[in-house]
Order: C-alpha cells, then structure tokens, then sequence
C-alpha cells in the first residue's frame, strides 16, 4: 500500500529525523544500509578509543610524551561517541523497585500500557517474565472503582481466605477506620478512592505492581503511608514519577525518558538531580519543556533554519574530522619512524649519531606541528551541537 501511494519515507528515531525521497521498501533497504554504517563507524571508533586509551596507559609518566597524553586525553573528553540507531532496551528484574521519569509526553505511560498488554509495541518487543502477575495502577485508577460499593465491601469482593479476617487492619493502614469503611466510594474525595485503589490493588496476589503516578491527590501522610507499605512491599516495583521526596529511599535506580531516548540512571534521586542541577523532578518539565510554547508557524521556521544550520555545520564538521583523521595518521606514522631512529641510536652500530639526531628532531617538529593544528582542529568541534 505504501508503495502505491508514497514517494517520500520520514522516520523518526530516538530524537532524529532521517528524510528518505524514496517509497516504503526502498526506504527498508536504505535504513538497513545505515544501520550497517552506523555499526561499521562504531566498531572503528571503539578501536580508535581502545588504542588511544592504550597509548595513554603506556606513555602515562613518560615525560617526552606528556604533551600527547594529554593531547590524546582531552580528545577522548571531547569525544562524540558513535550511537547506533536502535531502541533502548530496558530490563527490570525480579525484586527491583525502579523509576521511570522525565517530563510529561517522553512515553512512561504509554511503556506502562505495553507492559500491561492495552498496547502493542510498533517495534521491537515487550516480555513479561515467567510466572509474573501484574499488578497496574493507572492514572485514572480511582474512576475505576465501582461507586456504589463501601470501602469495606471494595477489598471484601476481591479477598479470600485467611486475608478477609484483616480487611479492617489492611483499610486502617490506608486510613480507613472506623466508620469510614462505610463510606460509598461515590462520597470520597480523590485522595481518599486513590489509598482505596492502592489498598484493592496491593490485596491482591501480584509479584509486579506498574504504579503510574500513584500520589497524584494524595497528602503527605497518605504519600509516606503507601510509600512504607511499598518499602515492605516483596515483589517487583516499576513507579512513574515526579515526587522526589516519595521516590528517594524506595527505588534502585531510575530510567529517564528524555528526547526520544531512555537512559538509565543508577544512585539516589538525591545523586541524579545534583548531576542535573536540579531542585526537584518537576524541573525536568520547566527546563526541558520550554519549546513547547512556540507557535506553529514559528516552529516551522525554526525547523527550517535548523535544517539549514545543520546541513552547513555537517559538511565543515566532515571537513574537520577528516582533516583530524589524516593528522592522526601522520602523527602516528611519525611516532613510528622516531622509535625506529631510537633503537638505531641505541644501537649506535656505524651509523651517524648526528644525521640520526637531526632527523628525529626534524620528525620531533613535524609531530609537535601537526599535534598543535590537531588540538585545534579539536577544540574547533566544540562549537557543533553534537559536541
């Protein structure tokens, strides 16, 4: 169908627009080819990190080399690392309690809803464990309950067993006591269905709970009475959130949604928001939200200057990196020749000490000539974007 009625294939991956002025199935054979390049492009780079890296492990505390240790050294700070255009993966395991956060419409909640089966990945795939039950709180979780039932008689229909001798201690634990397990669920308040919906949801046998912004409507004793029942909590946890104070201590680590991408964070929410110089996770919305308020006409614009800008800066970009590439080239050819004129000096077998010395100094000039426009031409990337 696409074939028949499309000339042009737009993707959009992970934050990057690629135009292909092709149909459908000649764009599949393209897009494959760049991924090839991508991973051929990767595969050169990481040799090229691992051999400098090798360079600076061994040339460390050489004091004739020092200048291209810490040549080599601020390149590889400076570095833009190859990224090969495929979904992030994202893997939680059995007795984690992890995060996911960022700023509204980055796709936590719509992750949610495929690992809850309402929807289906467009690509890629989406696996629940073995023997794994979940549990999933929506956003709208409270609309869900039925009206016209009594708090008590909300977790009584879902009870069995043993566990219907506590449903006055389960609702007292989410502040449900006395008469107010007899309230109709129609005259509670939105925090007050939100703890029912929490307590419904953790009665039942589930070893994953997916909580989407379970505090929404809650007071902060509602938020530290779930957030201690979640502590306690023995299965697997996958929260969205924005509540720094309710996430710290709770979860193991956290994956950000953030342009297009899914990163995964490690540490405390404390670590994470004082790498990001942030006050609070709400932040993340103010700071990286902020071009969302453009007018059409005027994001149109934009995006065609960008284009341009872009398509300018790629080609100089090119030039430079090539011209970089060709020095590295020569700067390591030279670095050859001087350690064959140290051994020959070391030897010293009839040759002539002074034609020797000479050249290695002459070939001593050319690398610190090259290495000079090398650092320059480095220090020139930065003003790219992608550096």
């Amino acid at each position: 169908f696409l074939d028949s009625v499309t000339n042009r294939t737009v993707e959009v991956v992970l934050g990057r627009i690629y135009d292909y002025k092709v149909p459908y199935s000649q764009y599949v054979e393209l897009h494959k080819e760049r991924i090839e390049q991508q991973k051929a492009a990767y595969d050169n780079q990481q040799r090229m990190i691992e051999k400098t890296e090798d360079f600076i492990n061994r040339f460390r505390y050489k004091p004739t080399k020092s200048n291209q240790v810490q040549s080599r050294i601020k390149a590889l700070d400076k570095l833009e690392r190859i990224e090969i255009d495929e979904t992030a993966n994202v893997e939680v395991r059995r007795g984690e309690k992890v995060a996911l956060i960022g700023r509204n419409g980055e796709g936590k909640t719509t992750l949610m809803r495929v690992l809850d089966g309402e929807l289906k990945p467009i690509s890629g795939e989406a696996k629940i464990g073995y023997n794994v039950n979940m549990g999933y709180y929506a956003q709208n979780q409270e609309d869900i309950l039925d009206k016209n039932l009594t708090v008590y008689q909300t977790l009584d229909n879902i009870a069995t067993g043993e566990i219907r001798t506590k449903l006055r201690d389960i609702l007292a634990e989410f502040l449900f006591r006395g008469e107010d397990i007899d309230k109709k669920v129609s005259v509670l308040s939105g925090g007050e269905r939100a703890r029912l919906g929490m307590a419904k949801l953790m009665l039942e046998p589930y070893n994953l709970l997916a909580l989407d912004e379970p505090t929404n409507h809650m007071d902060i004793k509602s938020k530290d009475i779930l957030k201690q029942a979640l502590k306690s909590y023995d299965g697997t946890l996958i929260v969205v959130s924005h509540d720094r104070d309710f996430l710290e201590g709770l979860v193991d680590k956290m994956y950000e949604f953030r342009d297009g991408k899914v990163t995964e964070h490690l540490g405390s929410v404390h670590e994470f928001l004082e790498k990001r110089k942030l006050e609070n996770l709400h932040e993340l919305e103010r700071k990286f939200g902020n071009l969302a308020s453009k007018e059409p006409a005027q994001k149109k614009t934009d995006a065609q200057n960008a284009f341009q800008q872009r398509r300018s800066d790629a080609k100089e970009e090119r030039k430079i990196r090539n011209r970089i590439s060709l020095l590295e080239k020569e700067i390591e050819e030279l670095e050859k020749l001087m350690s064959d004129i140290e051994k020959k000096l070391s030897d010293s077998r009839g040759e002539d000490v002074m034609k020797l010395t000479e050249e290695y100094q002459r070939n001593q000039k050319a690398i610190d000539e090259k290495t000079s426009e090398w650092e320059a031409l480095m220090n020139n990337l930065e003003i790219y974007p992608n550096n």
